[in-house]
């Protein structure tokens, strides 16, 4: 399976959105802007890449655990849970929609900050216990 170019996804649809612009590509997925259809909301669409090393077995298991995982995950309702507003396949690659955040990840912001005072940090750390609990 040959991971999709960037430029033969901008534009197309996957289930209720279409694909604005490429914003980044991991080892393993790659973020679109999308936007919803119905609403025009924007939001960020995350395209899973499967390893093209994975057997067909390994393939198979990876998308039964991720229908299983994002089934789940998108009944969450916790104010300091990012939402999945959906997920689905497009071809054999998994997706999750979820808002699609300006401000960048906590990573990011911790990048740009670099060392951290306690008194930054203590509030992140509440909030991240309060929505693993």
């Amino acid at each position: 399976m040959q991971t999709p170019s960037v430029d033969q996804l901008v534009g197309q649809v996957l289930g209720n959105y279409r694909l604005e612009r490429f914003l980044g590509k991991g080892r393993l997925n790659a973020v679109y802007l999308a936007r919803e259809l119905t609403s025009q909301r924007t939001d960020a669409l995350a395209l899973y890449l499967i390893p093209e090393r994975f057997s067909i077995d390994a393939r198979d298991i990876f998308l039964m655990r991720f229908r299983k995982e994002a089934a789940a995950i998108t009944t969450l309702d916790h104010p300091h849970i990012l939402p999945v507003y959906a997920y689905g396949e497009y071809g054999s690659y998994p997706y999750l929609v979820t808002p699609y955040m300006t401000q960048g990840s906590l990573a990011d912001v911790l990048k740009r900050k670099g060392r951290c005072e306690h008194a930054f940090v203590r509030p992140i750390l509440e909030q991240l216990g309060a929505g693993i609990s």
